[in-house]
């Protein structure tokens, strides 16, 4: 892919050229949905502990499930160490007064449980979601309650100035870019199209060197991307895989693609070159259109 140019790199992302792609000039925000984390009750971080102590020793004893989020899920063993990934085999019931959360009640009055679906576990800060086991009816992910409503972030200790960083949808792509792009980058996991940054997100992520907005190819991905993330950022890329790839980096990447090679291609759309990398020269400023998409 040396000397691509921008037209190809555009082509490759899996849009026209003439899309909106990086730094398109002066932008219009569309107060950005906020994700502020919320302190969770001292009783429900002890029982998140608590849980997911003894569900990431039932992953880690089950090579069939390591073997299965390997197959399924493109995640290794020492992914799911680094995170603390842990698995639910069954459904399950707790009491609500001990996880510290307020009570509710049943139609016949009863207090209700607290419900855990059968998953696979994904902790954070403050944050505590499910990637369910068997979602029919119901979305992919649940969120505990409790749970701060914040993204779930990777590598926020890398200085803003140095780093750049990747936004996507969910949580498992997230950890699937952690896990496959080498070196130092920050990737925020926003779990919902719905989800925008906050204040000092867009304050953090306006110093950093490159931004790539890579939610979902599908529609809902787009409209979000352009109204949650790309009008709050001046200095944000829309780059998802490319749609022949699949939706997300999850499809893509069990499908048999490179996110490397995606990364470098992105990095390119931004005017970057990755890290440490000769594979691909540095964009020559192309002119970027300034159209926003609906």
């Amino acid at each position: 892919h040396r000397g691509m140019t921008y037209h190809q790199a555009a082509e490759f992302a899996g849009r026209p050229a003439s899309s909106p792609a990086g730094q398109t000039g002066p932008r219009t925000p569309q107060n950005p949905a906020k994700a502020t984390p919320t302190p969770p009750p001292k009783a429900w971080t002890t029982q998140v502990e608590k849980l997911v102590t003894e569900a990431h020793g039932a992953l880690l004893g089950n090579p069939a499930r390591l073997a299965w989020l390997r197959e399924h899920r493109g995640l290794t063993r020492e992914t799911a160490v680094q995170f603390r990934l842990g698995w639910l085999p069954r459904d399950l019931y707790r009491d609500r007064a001990a996880w510290g959360l307020p009570p509710e009640l049943r139609e016949d009055g009863k207090a209700k449980k607290l419900f855990l679906p059968a998953g696979l576990l994904i902790p954070g800060p403050a944050r505590l979601r499910i990637r369910r086991a068997d979602p029919g009816e119901y979305g992919k992910y649940f969120v505990v309650p409790g749970s701060g409503n914040g993204p779930l972030v990777i590598g926020e200790n890398h200085p803003a100035e140095m780093t750049g960083a990747i936004i996507v949808e969910s949580e498992i792509d997230g950890l699937l870019l952690a896990q496959e792009i080498p070196g130092a980058v920050l990737i925020i996991a926003c779990g919902s199209t719905s989800n925008g940054p906050d204040d000092a997100m867009v304050a953090d992520l306006t110093k950093r060197p490159f931004v790539l907005v890579a939610l979902d190819s599908d529609k809902a991905g787009g409209k979000a991307a352009w109204q949650r993330w790309m009008s709050a950022i001046p200095n944000a890329t829309r780059a998802p895989v490319p749609a022949r790839w699949g939706s997300d980096h999850t499809d893509a990447f069990l499908a048999g693609h490179d996110l490397g090679e995606w990364f470098v291609m992105a990095l390119h759309l931004a005017g970057h070159s990755a890290p440490n990398s000769t594979a691909v020269e540095p964009a020559s400023s192309p002119e970027i259109p300034t159209e926003v998409e609906g």
